[in-house]
């Protein structure tokens, strides 16, 4: 019998209305889902970011992005490698579309141009600012609907005007059409921390600069708590609705999808549930 995971996040909600059959084979079933580049890369970017976040003022001082994304990056490679040492690197996934100088998409090779420029960026902005880091990757975990609830918020800052502000990191091409993930991250550091960011914004890597701040007054806990019961109350009626569409081609679980045919299906589809 397979089981849902215990703790509740803001991806495993938005990954279920995007498509309710992926996840219920990478998150209930648990198949092995194909690598990809652009989890390695933007890791690397999380990982390099947080290394000059941490480091002494002195550290800081000197600090290079290029040096540091190219650690992380391998080191990123390196644990998808020993997690699927069957798959060659040729074959892990990459995003966006191939071109003159770049025929294999975002593959490592992009990420290995493009992702010190993210990482410089990050080192150049947090030189420049007036927000005060008072937080880096900091683990919350609270309740939400009567359901355990877990998030990592990238950075939490105060500004110079004393407002709370949650972050997160970017490194995809498409900006966030909504603050619901930050509000989602305000509510939580308020259940652990006891004061409520006001406001949040996305950093986008690839642009290097940050979104405007908004105001997260939307996101109350009882519209918070809502939802995440609504979404508890589906999994555990094993209601996982696949959504067909383009976005299949680069699904990391399409092998194993009854939807679309995938040629392990077998294995994984029931129709019983």
């Amino acid at each position: 019998m397979h089981e849902a995971p215990v703790y509740v996040s803001y991806s495993q909600i938005t990954s279920w209305m995007k498509c309710g059959e992926a996840y219920r084979l990478e998150k209930v079933v648990r198949v092995p889902s194909k690598p990809a580049w652009y989890f390695a890369g933007g890791s690397a970017v999380h990982t390099a970011t947080e290394w000059f976040d941490t480091m002494t003022a002195r550290e800081q001082a000197v600090a290079d992005g290029a040096e540091l994304f190219r650690e992380a990056f391998q080191q990123e490679i390196e644990k998808i490698r020993a997690q699927y040492p069957d798959i060659p690197m040729l074959e892990w996934r990459a995003s966006g579309r191939a071109t003159k100088e770049y025929p294999g998409k975002q593959d490592g090779n992009w990420w290995d141009n493009n992702g010190p420029a993210m990482v410089q960026g990050w080192i150049d902005f947090r030189r420049s600012t007036a927000w005060q880091l008072l937080e880096v990757e900091v683990e919350v975990n609270g309740q939400l609907g009567g359901v355990p609830v877990k998030a990592y918020i990238d950075r939490v800052f105060a500004t110079p005007e004393g407002e709370l502000a949650v972050v997160d990191l970017k490194t995809g091409a498409r900006e966030p059409e909504s603050s619901y993930q930050l509000g989602w991250y305000a509510d939580q550091y308020e259940q652990i921390f006891g004061q409520r960011p006001s406001i949040g914004a996305y950093w986008m890597a690839r642009k290097n600069q940050m979104t405007e701040p908004e105001s997260l007054h939307l996101w109350t806990r009882p519209r918070l708590d809502y939802w995440v019961n609504k979404f508890d109350i589906a999994r555990k009626n094993n209601i996982y609705l696949p959504n067909v569409g383009s976005h299949c081609r680069s699904c990391g679980v399409a092998d194993y999808c009854p939807a679309t045919g995938g040629k392990f299906a077998a294995e994984t589809e029931d129709l019983n549930a």
